[in-house]
């Protein structure tokens, strides 16, 4: 059984404070000078897009229905330790956030209680859905309790992580939502800038992985240099598997190959800006960039540009 719900949650007020109007309403403040205030840095791009991915989830009729039904639950999967679902909470009376990372789930946890919520309200367990059995038994009891608990269930920036979408879809499905529950995904929309972006990203790294390694081994063998090799490879292989994104098609197919219905793909739901180095443009970008990066003194390692990433959208249905 579910813990018992306790009701929507009212948003939770920022504890900073503004300090303009105590320094506007000082009498020894010098009136020719503008009053002084506290200015937020904007948030890290990835945080920007878990708040923008939750403003497209709720602007969904149907999701934002949903919730708004009494005890209404809501399933953070691959929650990290919890950007998503403190967008979430003001809007529904229960989330469950699930996680591999038992690090992540720690986070997650501490961070609702610092807010003042408890398990009743938002609540995160370690759980790896494609290993959940069907049977009762006493592995991952606190993930099986919410089996058909879920009315919506949401994956922020994670899918891109994902080896077989399907698979991962389907156990979300056909194990955690009820009968007409909704399952969507948020995450970077593929095009070819963006795999140009990721994939120059991703060889940056391996280079200096590889070139960090065999220093550290100058003085090793032939048979400790081959290990190198292995090491170096293997490591790789455990980043991003959609470098650069997901594809529309594929994860439309994911979705429907899973058995939800009314399903729906938005392409373009939002833009998120960010700065990187121009060396990670494609070849013609950074090529035409150039003799301005001369010109300023800098290299295309060092200067940097904005570039707008994508997002998608993507919605189903339980039947």
């Amino acid at each position: 059984m579910a813990p018992e719900f306790k009701g929507k949650q009212a948003a939770i007020p920022s504890t900073l404070q503004d300090s303009s109007s105590s320094s506007s309403d000082d009498s020894d403040s010098d009136s020719d000078l503008p009053p002084r205030r506290r200015t937020t840095p904007p948030p890290p791009p990835l945080l920007r897009a878990r708040s923008l991915a939750a403003e497209v989830i709720l602007q969904h009729e149907p999701i934002r229905s949903t919730l708004s039904s009494p005890d209404s639950v809501f399933l953070d999967f691959a929650c990290g330790s919890g950007a998503l679902s403190r967008e979430i909470v003001q809007h529904v009376d229960h989330i469950l956030g699930i996680d591999v990372d038992p690090a992540a789930v720690s986070a997650y946890n501490q961070r609702a209680q610092n807010q003042g919520l408890d398990e009743s309200e938002m609540h995160a367990v370690v759980c790896d859905v494609l290993t959940l059995s069907d049977e009762t038994g006493d592995d991952d009891v606190s993930c099986k309790e919410w089996f058909s608990a879920i009315d919506v269930a949401a994956c922020a920036m994670g899918f891109h992580h994902l080896q077989d979408m399907t698979a991962v879809t389907k156990a979300i499905a056909s194990k955690f939502l009820k009968p007409k529950g909704w399952f969507c995904v948020v995450d970077l929309l593929w095009t070819e800038h963006t795999a140009a972006v990721f994939t120059n990203l991703k060889t940056a790294k391996q280079q200096a992985h590889t070139h960090s390694h065999t220093h550290s081994h100058t003085h090793h063998d032939q048979r400790d240099s081959s290990h190198s090799h292995s090491h170096t490879h293997s490591h790789n292989h455990n980043h991003t598997v959609h470098v650069g994104g997901l594809h529309p098609a594929d994860l439309r197919q994911s979705l429907v190959s899973a058995g939800l219905t009314d399903v729906e793909v938005f392409e373009h739901a939002f833009e998120v800006p960010v700065m990187v180095p121009e060396s990670l443009l494609p070849e013609q970008e950074a090529t035409a960039g150039s003799s301005a990066s001369n010109a300023d003194g800098e290299d295309k390692n060092t200067r940097k540009v904005e570039v707008l990433l994508p997002f998608l959208f993507a919605v189903g249905r339980k039947s």
